[in-house]
């Protein structure tokens, strides 16, 4: 016969609460998702590594798995990700800073480039040199590599580019590689400017003309004066400078003369003072020497002062504008036919007798035996 158990009311209505109590928390317990399990909880058996760092919940970059997000290293061909069990101050990559600038020059004047270097931490690498480029024929060139000056994780660096002989913008770009993988880069444009930037000296001494003055010339050394000037090559778009000897009383004239030839890119082929050829008039022709005060007689006629011994006299391009005596051409004749035209000539009412004739200077090429190089300031 099968006994009949009898519960108490109350005991039931007891087992009953706590089985469904308890239902009730394991659903709630197999509903979490993961994302409501803080990213800094480290189970017992977690290592020191994988632990987040306190300094994680304050990053408002970090995502809402604890990981933040790589950062782009300024001006660096590659920014590494970060590993997933790495914690976030070890999972960004290194942040270098490159930064450079170079102003605006005259022609002939050194570009000076002026930049500053920033390393993330102190234990981060220390690289000496950086690579300084420029760009020529559509390609950059490594000019050299500049030396940087550390204190501390900031480095300065100062360097010139000594060419700057085209007008125009000139393109410079500097390199570092700080550490494997990443490598900053830079690039200005700085302005180069066409500009004749004449110079005149003082007073001369006998020193500054060992082979151009004797004792009898007509005009001391006191009375000269040395022009340095800018002026367009004949390798099309660069300039040169160069110098010349003249009279005191000249240099206001050569200056409106040269300036005027300049800005209509007249070309030259070299200036220098005849010492450069120990005063031989045959030697700095030959050598398309552009020229003034020399103490000599005419060459070609050893009983005639020649008018460059009064520092009042220029000779201009030589070879491509021959000196014609009686019985030889100096220095070739490869130039006596007067067309076509060739780069250097001084044509009839071209820019350079126009800039003599508005000083008052007249062109030898006006006498029976033509002087196409010669302009002297009383016609002699």
């Amino acid at each position: 016969m099968q006994a009949n158990i009898v519960i108490p009311g109350a005991l039931l209505l007891g087992l009953l609460t706590g089985t469904l109590g308890g239902l009730e928390v394991t659903s709630a317990s197999a509903s979490a998702g993961p994302s409501d399990t803080p990213s800094a909880a480290v189970s017992p058996s977690s290592s020191p590594s994988s632990a987040a760092s306190p300094s994680a919940s304050a990053d408002p970059s970090a995502d809402a798995s604890g990981t933040s997000p790589s950062r782009t290293v300024t001006a660096a061909s590659q920014s590494p990700s970060p590993s997933p069990s790495a914690s976030p101050s070890s999972s960004h990559p290194p942040s270098w800073s490159l930064t450079v600038t170079g102003r605006a020059v005259d022609a002939l004047q050194p570009l000076v480039l002026r930049g500053t270097v920033s390393a993330p931490a102190a234990d981060a690498p220390r690289p000496r040199w950086l690579t300084v480029q420029v760009r020529k024929h559509q390609a950059w060139r490594t000019l050299h590599h500049a030396r940087l000056t550390w204190t501390g994780s900031k480095a300065a660096f100062v360097d010139t580019i000594k060419d700057t002989s085209r007008p125009g913008l000139l393109a410079a770009r500097v390199l570092l590689v700080p550490q494997p993988g990443v490598t900053l880069s830079r690039t200005v444009s700085a302005k180069v400017k066409a500009v004749i930037n004449i110079e005149v000296s003082g007073p001369l001494a006998r020193a500054d003309l060992p082979y151009t003055y004797r004792a009898g010339c007509p005009v001391t050394p006191t009375r000269l004066r040395r022009i340095a000037m800018n002026y367009w090559s004949f390798d099309t778009g660069r300039l040169m400078r160069g110098s010349l000897i003249a009279r005191s009383s000249s240099t206001a004239d050569l200056r409106a003369v040269f300036t005027r030839m300049f800005n209509a890119h007249f070309p030259i082929h070299k200036m220098a003072p005849v010492d450069l050829y120990k005063g031989s008039d045959v030697r700095s022709m030959a050598a398309d020497n552009t020229s003034a005060f020399n103490c000599r007689s005419v060459t070609g006629n050893p009983y005639r002062v020649s008018q460059h011994s009064y520092g009042n006299a220029i000779d201009i391009n030589t070879y491509e504008n021959p000196y014609v005596t009686s019985g030889h051409v100096y220095p070739s004749r490869h130039f006596l036919a007067r067309s076509p035209y060739r780069k250097g000539m001084i044509l009839r009412r071209g820019v350079v007798q126009r800039a003599f004739t508005a000083a008052g200077w007249l062109w030898g090429a006006r006498w029976s035996h033509p002087d196409y190089q010669h302009f002297s300031s009383n016609g002699g």
